[in-house]
């Protein structure tokens, strides 16, 4: 990921909330909700993005338009604008039936679509989820003004 990008990621973020952290790794997506920061990694699974974007649709259609990237970005910080300890246990209690069913390592597409559809449903990562499609399309200036941005 170039320099360009990541400031354009920074200022995103900042013009969402300037109070948010944010910090670039090697893999994956991810947020922090004690720390308020968002984890940006500089490659992530094609896949399960294309399954996210699938579910975003699902959930509404009208989200088709906006960048998935950042939505991407908005489901993470939408992990700290929705975050309750009731939904983490939840998750936690889920997450552990999931991880003792699917073997990440060994997923092949259909049973990874799967896998990702249930993951998607968990009331947390739906929460976030749906935070982010709301702010997106109550935001559409700022989504056009960033829609260069990619993974």
């Amino acid at each position: 990921m170039n320099k360009e990008m990541k400031l354009g990621i920074y200022k995103f973020i900042k013009e969402v909330n300037p109070d948010y952290n944010i910090k670039f790794q090697k893999y994956d997506l991810e947020c922090d909700v004690y720390e308020e920061t968002i984890y940006v990694g500089e490659s992530y699974d094609k896949r399960t993005d294309r399954y996210f974007e699938n579910f975003v649709k699902e959930l509404n259609p009208e989200c088709s338009k906006v960048n998935p990237f950042l939505l991407s970005l908005l489901h993470e910080i939408g992990h700290i604008e929705t975050y309750t300890e009731e939904d983490e246990d939840d998750k936690d209690k889920v997450y552990a039936i999931l991880k003792m069913q699917y073997d990440e390592e060994e997923l092949s597409d259909d049973k990874l679509e799967e896998y990702c559809n249930m993951y998607f449903r968990i009331a947390l990562e739906q929460n976030a989820t749906e935070w982010g499609i709301n702010y997106a399309l109550s935001h559409l200036d700022l989504m056009e003004k960033y829609s260069w941005l990619h993974n």
